[in-house]
This record gives C-alpha cells, sequence and structure tokens, in this order.
C-alpha cells in the first residue's frame, strides 16, 4: 500500500503522537460503510443495525482506530493477541472496514472457553484458553509467549476480573518492546467508581461486572505493568441508541470531544499503553513468583 493511497484514504489515521483529543479527527467511514455490523449475521440488535453512527459500535472503531494509528506508525502490519474474544466481533469489525488496509499479519485469541471452530472460521490464526483471574494460567501462557505480539486488545473485559492489573501487568510480558495494550470498559469518576466497586463485589453476578475504574485507575494499571499511558478518552455524554441522532456525524464527533474534555464522566473510556522499547517487564518476575502479594492485591 502506497503512502499517497494511504493519505488519500478515507480510512487513514494519522500516526502523530497521540493526544486525548486525536478521536475527533479520526475518520468515521468504518462505522458507516462498515460491510460487517451492517451485515445481516452480524450480532447486534436491528435498531441499532441501522444507524450510520450507531454508539454500540464505538468500541469497535476506538480499537481499530488505534490499531490503523499503530500500523501507519510501525509501517507494516500487526501480530494481534484479542483476549476475551465472544464471537469474534471486534476483529469482525476490522474486516469489515472497506479497502485493502493490510493491518495485521497475524490474529490470535484467547479466551476463558474459546469457541474455536467459530473461531476458526473468523480467521483467527491460532485460538488459546486463558483464565484472567487465574494467576498459574496467565504464568503459563506469557511463559509460552513472551514478546510476541505488537498489541495486545482488552475490550470490555477487565471489568469483570478481580484483579485486572495483575491481568494487565501479565500480558505487557507477551508485548514486544515498544508494543501497545489497547482497550476500553464503563468508567466512573475516582471517588465514584471506588464506591461502585464495592456495590459490584456485594452483587455479583456471574460473568458480570466485578470492578470499576476511573481514569485515575488507568493511570495507575499502566504504572503498575511498567506501561506508559499514551491515550485515555471517554466515548460519549448521552448514547441516545438507536434514535435519529445516531445518523449524524455531527452528533458523534460532539460525544467523542466531550469525552476528551471529560474522560471520567459515566459511560465509557478508551486507551492505549505502551511498553517502554527497551525496559525490563515487570511481567517477568510475576512469571516466576506468581504467589507475590504485589500480583495479587
Amino acid at each position: 500500500m502506497s503512502s499517497q493511497f494511504e493519505l488519500a484514504s478515507p480510512f487513514f489515521v494519522s500516526p502523530a503522537p497521540l493526544s486525548r483529543f486525536s478521536a475527533m479527527h479520526w475518520p468515521v467511514h468504518s462505522l458507516a460503510s462498515n460491510r460487517a455490523w451492517h451485515g445481516a449475521d452480524y450480532w447486534i440488535n436491528e435498531r441499532a443495525k441501522n444507524q450510520r453512527y450507531s454508539f454500540r459500535m464505538l468500541r469497535y472503531w476506538f480499537i481499530d482506530c488505534l490499531l490503523a494509528s499503530e500500523r501507519q506508525r510501525l509501517g507494516r502490519p500487526l501480530a494481534v493477541l484479542e483476549v476475551g474474544v465472544d464471537r469474534g466481533q471486534m476483529k469482525a469489525f476490522v474486516d469489515g472496514v472497506p479497502g485493502d488496509r493490510a493491518l495485521y499479519s497475524a490474529w490470535d485469541a484467547a479466551d476463558v472457553n474459546p469457541q474455536i471452530e467459530a473461531l476458526s472460521a473468523a480467521g483467527y490464526a491460532a485460538c488459546h484458553r486463558l483464565d484472567l483471574d487465574d494467576t498459574d494460567s496467565l504464568a503459563r501462557f506469557v511463559g509460552n509467549r513472551r514478546t510476541q505480539y505488537d498489541v495486545v486488545i482488552l475490550l470490555h473485559v477487565l471489568e469483570h476480573l478481580t484483579k485486572p492489573e495483575r491481568a494487565v501487568t501479565f500480558l505487557s510480558g507477551v508485548l514486544a518492546a515498544g508494543g501497545i495494550v489497547i482497550g476500553g470498559f464503563p468508567v466512573l469518576p475516582s471517588g465514584i467508581a471506588r464506591l461502585r466497586e464495592r456495590q459490584l463485589r456485594d452483587t455479583a453476578r456471574p460473568f458480570g461486572h466485578i470492578s470499576a475504574f476511573s481514569p485515575r485507575r488507568v493511570r495507575k494499571m499502566a504504572e503498575r505493568a511498567g506501561l506508559e499511558t499514551e491515550y485515555a478518552a471517554g466515548a460519549f455524554a448521552w448514547r441516545a441508541s438507536g434514535s435519529r441522532f445516531e445518523d449524524r456525524q455531527w452528533w458523534l464527533r460532539l460525544n467523542v470531544a466531550f469525552g476528551a474534555l471529560l474522560p471520567g464522566w459515566p459511560g465509557e473510556i478508551y486507551w492505549q499503553l505502551r511498553k517502554p522499547a527497551t525496559a525490563a517487564s515487570p511481567a517477568r518476575g510475576l512469571a516466576v513468583h506468581h504467589g507475590m502479594a504485589a500480583a495479587a492485591d
């Protein structure tokens, strides 16, 4: 793919350093023209499917744009690990963007109960079993795949874990030097998030949310894993799902701008954390001494 084509493409995402306002300038064609989620067999309700810029799909748009930015930065396709894949909605969204972007060279899956046949048919190169809340499972997984990936995707996964920081620290070990962890989850202001987590822990149901996050917790999570927070921004002020507003690009841009200004506003936050190009990962010590209190608190 030539640089001339990339710069002219409506799907081009600048490789310039990210700021929390970057999403205000990202292309939206991957939402409006996406072949996958507008298709009959995509896992989304019909009302949302009929909107050009459905906010239910913003989670995939944010990750797709972060992937495109990293692919432009490196100048080559990415080696991707997606953790917590469900039925493969994230990869389907990426594959549904028109044009040959050569975004990834390999895309692997890891899940507590991977649907291997369906995921293999969807084009996942490998499907691994991984329990993010189990230290032994994490240690085995990371020990076999150290410094293998350019990108680890954790999209709406960490809120389901009792120890999300531990999972991120371990998974940083499978990143190549300079690689990134990208993801997102519900967000609240710091004080409210702490109260909300106590409530979630008292009332949690199987596979439900049990951890709550604030922008501050995102930064602390990155620091603990030896990563740098390069991007963290909210997604919207008001979702208005299924309304005619979701057919208007200005409504999307307005909400993204609001999320950049107030990332802790109750809604969702999306983020990118980068592994240093040379520093050793804390995951090495955790993989060897996985009973450490520092990994379990």
